[in-house]
């Protein structure tokens, strides 16, 4: 996988729980108060940011290299293994 195609799935992912965890309170609230819409884009995009910070996380980014969606490639975290550092 290419290094940009697996960056864009990781903010996909980021994006896809913010999304999760505010949906049905961006959906209430739409209807009845922009302000409050407001706040809770800003939530989703607080969310965001948090799972985007948590992936930078070593143990978090080599857990989701082995599924290839990791900020480095699969074949570089198995040359790592013990003792090849």
């Amino acid at each position: 996988m290419k290094d940009s195609t697996r960056r864009t799935m990781r903010t996909i992912v980021a994006t896809v729980l913010g999304l999760a965890v505010a949906a049905p309170e961006i959906y209430r609230a739409t209807g009845h108060d922009p302000a409050q819409a407001a706040g809770w884009l800003a939530s989703v995009l607080a969310v965001c940011a948090i799972a985007t910070r948590v992936m930078a996380i070593r143990s978090v980014d080599q857990a989701l290299s082995r599924v290839g969606l990791g900020s480095a490639h699969r074949d570089e975290l198995l040359d790592e293994g013990p003792g090849r550092r």
